[in-house]
């Protein structure tokens, strides 16, 4: 059956127009020029941004190119010194070099090949203006590659550097003293002599192979991971952020500890030296950013103290970090960052910037404008540091945390409102994807819909009540304007009538509940209502007009009303674990139950959806059982003996249907992880199987005008070209699906990977031809 639908006529689409989503934690990159920034998406896609120009500077940076190449995890990524067109990108699958424009790989060094790393690639930096590159590794070894000169586009491992015991985790590198510095999980930071590999001397190399790197100095101190390194220009000081919450200042001549500067209460990610080297931002996984004015560094000889001023500093900065902590510090934030009772001089807080919620990853600043990224818990934010001490949030780039609970596409799909089981709803612009509202909600957000003219929003969380926020243009107001109390149990689904004036909801407690909103709905009509002023306004409590206990014999899963047309009844439909399906009349604001299509499925029944237009007469039903039914209700008053036509195709649990506008097309989602679209009216052919890349179910899906958004179980929410009716394709979307020769090529090197995988589970099966031991 599964054969018959999926034939020579139906599409493969394989590549979104967009992704929403950050990584969790994305490595970040200017370019030389500044002009464009380079973060991970959560499907490990690389987003590539312009910086805008001109009058509409203001919003920073736009979404300029999706590079999706990648399936595994990116630890770094940089751009070339000298062109903004060529990235390097290392991580779990070795490294590469693309080719930002053609978003292509120009070369490739998987890892165990061609003496790379044995493990993930974690930290990289350039060399002598981009002609090295060093890479450090989760094997413990630093490895040092050069141009080949018979083909640029390729390098090769000149050297291996062995020192460390455990990770290596960051590295940096002075060009004046040839010195490269690194670090990682075993605390110690190694001062590497380099210059062998500058190319000046790369000819004497090759004709001594007896000339090596060597450990020029070794600098113990931190009680954690060493993240992050940082050197003055003149070479002589270097800054260091771990595990154990402390930056602590070096100097190198004499591989010397000149004193600790703490405050944080996280990790230090990042520590990043302005122009004047006067003042220092240090970015920690408490979620903030920290603006420190320094010593002056023509004073760090004369004041490196000794081992028992160390001892009795470290004392000082842990009791201080404990009252921090305990909250019963005396100390006025911004005055000092000293930490000692000695009377030395000491590095002063100038300002603590809460960046992010939890945790901040990565920091870079922009090399020629006034411009910082910043990146956290699976988002990336863009600040204007005009002003250093007051950086001012521009854009950011958000995604969620938990499944992907409902999708909606709104204003002819400009823009998207998501919600989660993060406890968060985000409103999207779908051309920039940058999230240009957000709204914070008690616990998982289970279900949410809009009424007809998204003009309100109705969420519900863990507590089982269900509230209203009204939604006007890009912004959604930050308070509840109406409280739906009657619940007992977690709310899986809701449904607005097409007049907007009642809302149905189904819930964990078997009950279904209608709600009457006719004076709420009318309260915010028109386009001269001051919709965002509700802060002061009173909340609104409503209790069911009617409650429903155990309609189904279980919870109530779906809830969704028909699109009228003519003479049309307005209709109800709700499915539960019970296999079964209900359709409800709707009169005014009275529903009652007009039949019952028993075991309408072999399993639990998770999603309807009704047709519209030439299809409206058809109810779409998907299941546990991977199977869509269409259930012809003409007669609303009789339930059909059986459905009129069974779609198979996918392989997983259906999560949401939707069907299009004009009623021609009905899309499909499962936990599979693959969206479908089929015809909505008879012969239900499929034409378009939209796959994406990496694994994980689809959750939840919207159909607009032109295109399809679906949201996962990581988070993740793809924006798909959505095919006309005939099978057609937009032309500038052409590229996205796949021919039939393509598809072909993906089942054969799918068969392939099954039949090694399968060899590789029989262990002590010999190899053909390989000698016997009888």
């Amino acid at each position: 059956m599964a054969e018959f639908y999926t034939n020579a006529v139906s599409r493969t689409c394989v590549q979104p127009i967009q992704v929403v989503g950050v990584s969790h934690d994305s490595p970040l990159s200017w370019s030389s020029s500044g002009d464009r920034l380079a973060f991970v998406a959560g499907n490990n896609s690389i987003f590539v941004c312009s910086k805008v120009k001109g009058e509409d500077a203001g919003q920073g940076i736009v979404l300029d190119k999706i590079i999706p190449i990648f399936k595994k995890d990116i630890h770094v990524m940089m751009f070339f010194v000298d062109r903004d067109d060529l990235l390097f990108v290392a991580g779990a699958e070795g490294l590469a070099f693309v080719n930002v424009e053609s978003g292509e790989v120009v070369h490739r060094v998987n890892l165990g090949e061609e003496k790379n790393h044995e493990s993930d690639i974690m930290c990289a930096c350039w060399l002598y203006d981009g002609l090295i590159l060093a890479t450090g590794s989760r094997d413990t070894t630093i490895k040092l590659w050069a141009r080949d000169h018979a083909i640029p586009t390729e390098w090769l491992c000149v050297e291996t550097l062995t020192a460390h015991k455990a990770a290596v985790l960051t590295m940096a590198f002075h060009l004046n003293t040839n010195s490269l510095f690194s670090s990682g999980r075993d605390s110690s930071i190694k001062n590497w002599d380099v210059r062998s590999v500058h190319p000046n001397a790369f000819q004497k190399r090759k004709d001594d192979g007896s000339i090596s790197c060597n450990v020029q100095s070794t600098m113990e101190g931190h009680q954690g991971d060493v993240v992050t390194l940082t050197v003055t220009e003149n070479g002589k000081i270097l800054f260091s952020g771990a595990r154990d919450n402390s930056i602590k200042v070096w100097n190198i001549a004499h591989h010397k500890e000149l004193r600790v500067i703490n405050g944080h209460t996280g990790d230090i990610r990042r520590i990043i030296l302005m122009t004047d080297e006067q003042h220092m931002y240090s970015a920690s996984a408490d979620g903030t950013i920290r603006l420190t004015k320094l010593l002056e560094f023509v004073q760090d000889d004369e004041i490196a103290l000794s081992a028992e001023d160390l001892e009795r500093d470290r004392e000082a900065a842990d009791k201080l970090a404990l009252e921090e902590i305990l909250g019963t510090s005396s100390q006025v934030l911004g005055v000092t960052a000293g930490i000692s009772a000695l009377s030395l001089p000491r590095d002063e807080v100038l300002a603590v910037i809460n960046a992010h919620e939890q945790h901040v990853f990565r920091m870079e600043v922009n090399p020629c404008y006034p411009l910082m990224a910043t990146a956290g818990n699976h988002e990336v934010r863009l600040w204007d540091i005009t002003n250093i001490a007051k950086p001012l949030l521009i854009n950011e780039f958000v995604g969620h945390t938990g499944t992907v609970t409902n999708v909606s596409l709104i204003h002819e799909d400009r823009h998207l409102i998501t919600s989660s089981l993060d406890g968060r709803i985000h409103l999207y612009n779908v051309g920039s994807i940058h999230r240009e509202a957000k709204l914070d909600v008690y616990g998982s957000v289970s279900a949410l819909t809009l009424t007809p003219d998204n003009r309100l929003l109705f969420c519900s969380g863990n507590d089982y009540d269900i509230r209203g926020f009204v939604v006007q243009d890009a912004s959604i107001g930050a308070q509840c304007v109406v409280e739906l109390t009657g619940h007992a149990g977690k709310v899986y689904c809701m449904a607005s009538s097409p007049d907007g004036t009642t809302l149905v909801s189904g819930a964990h407690d078997y009950s279904l509940c209608v709600w009457k909103l006719g004076s709420i709905a009318q309260s915010y009509q028109g386009a001269n209502v001051p919709l965002l002023n509700t802060v002061d306004a009173e909340i609104k409590t409503i209790t069911p007009s009617k409650k429903f206990n155990s309609p189904h014999q279980g919870h109530v899963f779906a809830a969704v009303f028909n699109s009228p047309i003519g003479n049309q009844n307005v209709r109800l439909a709700t499915c539960g674990n019970d296999h079964a399906i209900k359709i409800w009349r709707l009169r005014g604001n009275s529903l009652s139950e007009s039949s019952h299509l028993r075991d309408a499925h072999s399993g639990v029944i998770s999603c309807l959806t009704w047709g519209r237009q030439a299809s409206s007469n058809f109810l779409f039903s998907g299941g546990w059982d991977h199977e869509i039914k269409v259930w012809d209700l003409t007669n609303d008053s009789r339930a059909p003996t059986a459905c009129i036509a069974t779609l198979v195709g996918h392989k997983g649990r259906l999560s949401s249907l939707s069907v299009t506008e004009d009623g021609s097309l009905l899309v499909s989602s499962a936990a599979d992880g693959t969206t479908m679209l089929w015809q909505a009216i008879a012969p239900f052919q499929l034409l378009c199987t939209y796959v994406c890349s990496q694994e994980g179910g689809a959750s939840s899906l919207a159909v607009g005008q032109n295109v399809i958004a679906t949201g996962y179980d990581d988070g993740m929410i793809r924006i798909w070209p959505l095919m006309h009716s005939d099978g057609s394709v937009d032309p500038v979307y052409e590229h996205l699906f796949l021919t039939t020769e393509q598809v072909e090529q993906i089942r054969r090197r799918s068969l392939t990977r099954q039949s090694t995988s399968s060899r590789k589970k029989a262990a002590f099966a010999p190899k053909a031809g390989a000698p016997s031991l009888l």
